[in-house]
């Protein structure tokens, strides 16, 4: 999995209009092949000392499963067409692309598919079928507990 942080710096007095062209896109985005999360967000005053506000900034938050289901993004039509429709409302755009360095570690360094754990369907097959073994252990004891459980296993 890449995480990529997006930092658009838009054109003074443009917010608005540039915000209105990325939530139909956003979830364009969120359903291609691949993408897990695609976030369009907006800075938020805590009032802490270390906070740097930009009235005139989107950060893109964005989670992969792979460089590869990324760099289709890129060239998708819809993505080239966002371009086109976004283009006089920015200054620029900074991208940022990283992997999780502790979960590299968790397996020893390698990926996800060298340590044996599989792609996202496979672990989600897993997950659903151990959710499915404990909400029928749970449910001669525990009623409330075993609702719950189901309820994250989608039918």
């Amino acid at each position: 999995m890449i995480h990529v942080v997006a930092t658009v710096r838009v054109k003074p007095g443009r917010m608005a209009e540039a915000l209105a062209i990325y939530r139909p896109f956003a979830r364009e985005v969120e359903a291609e092949q691949g993408c897990l999360q695609y976030r369009p967000t907006v800075d938020v005053d805590l009032g802490l000392p270390t906070q740097r506000l930009d009235p005139n900034r989107i950060t893109v938050t964005e989670r992969w499963e792979s460089i590869e289901n990324f760099r289709a993004h890129l060239v998708a039509p819809h993505v080239v067409a966002w371009r086109e429709a976004i283009r006089d409302c920015l200054d620029g755009i900074t991208v940022t692309v990283t992997r999780d360095e502790t979960a590299c570690q968790r397996r020893g360094g390698r990926s996800a598919e060298a340590s044996g754990v599989g792609g996202l369907d496979e672990r989600r097959s897993r997950l659903k079928a151990l959710l499915q073994r404990r909400c029928v252990v749970r449910a001669h004891s525990d009623r409330a507990i075993s609702s719950f459980m189901i309820s994250l296993v989608p039918p």
